[in-house]
């Protein structure tokens, strides 16, 4: 007989919140936030508020023109500053 492994209750929902991040085209790290909120208050009825934190880190376009190469924001390295924290906190709102 085959054991089930145990599955973690929010497994569904860090997927959700994982594909919904990699699939989007964020325009800002304040918009992120709100499109993988959202998806998770659209898929699971019984969460009524979820609360997020993120990185806020930079990166910069690497210079490649002395490797002879052009650089169309595809190579990025991170930089030392400016460095924060984004917070943002979603609640599916009432109707009356």
């Amino acid at each position: 007989m085959l054991r089930r492994p145990k599955v973690n209750p929010f497994t569904n929902r860090q997927i959700t919140l994982l594909e919904t991040f990699a699939a989007h085209e964020g325009k800002s790290l304040q918009h992120s936030l709100y499109i993988i909120g959202q998806a998770v208050l659209d898929n699971f009825e019984a969460i009524s508020e979820i609360h997020l934190r993120m990185p806020d880190n930079y990166c910069l376009p690497v210079n490649l023109k002395p490797f002879g190469m052009e650089n169309d924001n595809e190579v990025l390295a991170p930089v030392e500053e400016p460095r924060g924290v984004a917070n943002a906190m979603l609640r599916r709102s009432k109707l009356v």
